[in-house]
């Protein structure tokens, strides 16, 4: 696969994938294969997820400290719940967002934001790709991206942008001490 590829299967729903590759296939035989694709990745996201190393540190330090933690993915609910039981860190988020259809990250992320109470300049967002950095800045909040995830490529041009987790740590204590 070319990273173009790679990048579009990440960042696409099986329903955007099959209007491109199989524009002719039935609604019911759509609907058939987004399940099984779903349930295919939870039952891989159950066995063998995983973390960033490090992440799990970083995420019960910030929480330790006081910091409220939430996530605006774009994954499905499931999906994004399988990876928080998975790996042992969802008692540590306060909010958890995913997909809503028919909503970009941007409005996703002025939900989250409006339900927690807090403004732009109250938080800072951490991400891996060009979505999350237009979402954070749609919302006037802050952003850090991180080179080492699946949209990185697209964040190339970032003023901080860390490329581990010890560098995005400093990063992250520099930004909510400073």
């Amino acid at each position: 696969m070319t990273p173009q590829d790679e990048y579009y299967l990440l960042h696409t729903t099986a329903r955007h994938l099959l209007a491109r590759v199989a524009p002719d296939m039935p609604e019911a035989e759509i609907l058939r294969f987004s399940e099984e694709l779903r349930q295919g990745e939870l039952i891989e996201v159950r066995a063998h997820g995983e973390l960033f190393e490090g992440a799990a540190e970083l995420i019960r330090e910030l929480h330790s400290a006081g910091y409220i933690l939430a996530i605006c993915g774009m994954g499905e609910h499931d999906y994004i719940h399988a990876i928080l039981e998975k790996c042992a860190i969802a008692p540590y988020f306060s909010y958890v967002y995913h997909r809503m259809e028919g909503k970009t990250k941007g409005e996703v992320m002025a939900m989250l934001l409006r339900d927690a109470g807090v403004t732009g300049e109250g938080c800072v967002m951490l991400g891996d790709s060009a979505t999350d950095r237009t979402a954070a800045r749609e919302n006037g909040v802050p952003f850090i991206g991180v080179s080492y995830g699946y949209g990185a490529a697209a964040l190339a041009d970032e003023d901080r942008l860390a490329a581990d987790i010890s560098e995005l740590r400093e990063m992250l204590f520099t930004y909510l001490k400073g």
